[in-house]
């Protein structure tokens, strides 16, 4: 049993740190996410210097540290992070965030090197507009103000919980040295008996049990020192190694209890029932419910990776058609901006050059969402709704409604309001239904490009061709794209006189592709991850059926012969896995629900894990019956 339980040790100690190492560098890939950000634009007749300069004023007058990312992806496997900050920037994200400036290699991730430069030394200030804050919040408000009125941009927006991969590290150490622990219990059942004959034959106790208490220290103290600088050499498994110590001493102490708690055994009533053994097949499942809800919790997120990852790569067909367009800006402080937009929508909407499908996103009481589309949108309209594919558009607005919809009185008045909230002329309007079951692409900009797959929106149609401006032309026009030659876009900078100002046309399939490598190597990691996790769960079952046999094995025989079916055989095993995987992905759903955050994904994992976990448990029963049974009846051990 010593044996196994040290090959096993090795083997999940090995995966645990290299699961560490593989989450430092998702932390690398976007730990910017957790600090506070700023947008800000280099104006017109106001050099890079000068924006620069106003910066580091600021950034001292309120003692904050200010630094932007720029990221270079050569490959799914290669990253160059460059971190371009204020003096104390280096400091503060070492202490703070673990991140140093090197080259971090993983074993499955690949790799990223991270650079730390000036501010200074930035190519094209205009290309950024996104700055991440160090500081009291009160100092990054007032940072805030000092530069508003010469550089724009939104006011600060806070970052994402930082604590999140503290909380990963410290769980799945939680959930293996439990495992770990389950483990010298089940050593210490099993071993109750020889320590019974031992005493019988002379041998005393204390040199028993001091002796595998030593050869524990003395195994595990060597594991947990050279299995993370081995692992060193191909990832980061020394992150949070401050969580990985205290862990490890711990368990090294509650260790060696479990072999103390020998001297306080009743042998004789031991050696005449099972009762023990029982009682640490229970803690077992005990133990199985809490490591099901961690593994589940920390599953969730890499389902997300990977769904986010696969909903993005179905937009590709859309952008690889409409490689001829671009999203289009102007990055200024102009008093006519407003002006701007709707004369460029309007201009180029008339000679059939904009494509809009803008993201309205959800309004009012029904939570319905809302996609505003024009003309040049009915051809993708009509291949992605059936029901329309054949509808003859006139000059008007349409409501492309979900037909459970169309009798609902709210709803057509929460269209129309929306519609009005745009366009402030006449129009004639006309409600067209269509089966649900369709999802359509969709654009926003709010400060950054995004795009999704909407699911049975209420598209607004604008099919006039002659109508008064939007309101709101800004983000309409920021979130729509445009077909036009570098001719016309310079033809249009200079009609308004804006060659001195920041603006941009950024072609649609390149960002997209950009977006996808991102989010590629993002569910790459979840993938990675999500196989690790399965691996750890896999190793916990296949332990706890080995105990579970090694237990109850002469009853498991005698089914298998008398023709039980598996159910009948195993009812216990299958049913507290089915039960308490349901109460786990149940409680798990809940912690989640309770402290606000987005529970589908951990019910996505839980009800996965929860599957998996049934075909695992139902393999090994399968695989242990065929090497077990007929040892078992011949009188062997397992």
């Amino acid at each position: 049993m010593k044996k196994i339980k040290y090959i096993i040790s090795l083997i999940l100690i090995a995966i645990v740190f290299g699961f560490i190492g593989e989450i430092y560098v998702w932390h690398v890939d976007s730990f910017e996410s957790t600090y506070t950000n700023v947008t800000m634009y280099l104006q017109k007749e106001t050099s890079q210097e000068e924006m620069i300069e106003d910066i580091y004023h600021a950034a001292e007058k309120e003692n904050v540290e200010i630094f932007t990312i720029d990221q270079e992806i050569e490959n799914i496997f290669s990253t160059t992070r460059i971190i371009y900050g204020t003096e104390g920037v280096k400091s503060h994200l070492s202490d703070m965030s673990k991140i140093n400036p090197g080259h971090f290699q993983s074993v499955f991730l690949g790799n990223v090197q991270v650079k730390f430069k000036p501010l200074e030394e930035i190519d094209d200030l205009s290309q950024i507009e996104l700055y991440h804050v160090i500081g009291d919040k009160e100092d990054i408000l007032e940072f805030k103000r000092d530069l508003v009125n010469q550089y724009a941009g939104r006011f600060p927006q806070e970052g994402s919980d930082s604590h999140e991969n503290l909380f990963i590290v410290m769980a799945i150490w939680g959930v293996s040295l439990l495992f770990l622990l389950l483990m010298t219990l089940y050593e210490v059942a099993l071993v109750k008996k020889e320590v019974m004959i031992r005493i019988i034959c002379g041998e005393s106790l204390i040199h028993f049990v001091n002796k595998n208490i030593l050869v524990d220290l003395a195994v595990y103290v060597v594991m947990f020192t050279t299995i993370p600088f081995t692992l060193n050499r191909f990832t980061t498994a020394t992150y949070y190694m401050n969580v990985s110590i205290t862990g490890i001493i711990i368990f090294l102490l509650l260790n060696s209890m479990i072999y103390l708690s020998l001297y306080f055994t009743d042998y004789k009533k031991d050696m005449g029932s099972k009762e023990s053994s029982k009682s640490v097949l229970n803690v077992s499942y005990i133990y199985k419910v809490i490591s099901i809800v961690s593994v589940i919790i920390v599953m969730s997120g890499c389902i997300e990776l990977i769904h986010q990852g696969a909903d993005y790569y179905r937009q590709k067909n859309f952008f690889e058609e409409h490689k001829g367009y671009a999203y289009i800006g102007f990055g200024s402080l102009h008093d006519d901006i407003e002006a701007i937009y709707a004369d460029a929508y309007q201009q180029f909407s008339e000679e059939g050059k904009v494509f809009s499908l803008v993201n309205l996103e959800t309004f009012g009481e029904t939570n319905t969402e809302y996609i505003l589309a024009n003309s040049a949108a009915i051809e993708y309209l009509q291949a992605n709704i059936l029901d329309i594919e054949n509808f003859s558009f006139k000059e008007k607005i349409y409501f492309i409604i979900p037909d459970k919809l169309v009798a609902n009185q709210r709803i057509n008045e929460e269209v129309h309001d929306i519609w009005s909230s745009y366009y402030k002329g006449e129009y004639d309007d006309e409600f067209v239904p269509y089966k649900e079951n369709v999802e359509i692409i969709n654009m926003k900009n709010s400060g950054k490009i995004s795009t999704g797959l909407m699911k049975n929106p209420i598209i607004i149609l604008n099919n006039m061709k002659n109508y008064d401006k939007y309101w709101n032309s800004t983000y309409i026009g920021n979130s729509s794209l445009f077909k036009i030659s570098d001719k016309e876009w310079s033809s249009f900078i200079s009609k308004h006189g804006l060659e001195n100002e920041m603006y941009y046309q950024t072609n649609a399939y390149d960002y997209y592709m950009h977006q996808w490598q991102l989010l590629k190597r993002n569910m790459f990691i979840g993938i990675v991850l999500f196989a690790v996790l399965i691996m750890l769960e896999s190793m916990i079952i296949r332990t706890i059926i080995s105990y579970e046999y090694r237990v109850s094995a002469m009853e498991i025989a005698l089914k298998k012969v008398l023709g039980y079916k598996l159910f009948e055989r195993h009812k216990k095993i299958l049913l507290t896995t089915l039960i308490f995987g349901i109460i786990s992905v149940l409680a798990a759903t809940l912690i989640f629900y309770f402290i606000g955050e987005a529970f589908t994904y951990i019910l996505l994992a839980g009800i996965c894990m929860l599957v998996i976990e049934m075909v695992i448990v139902c393999f090994y029963i399968n695989k242990t019956d065929k090497m077990n049974i007929q040892k078992i009846l011949k009188g062997g051990t397992l």
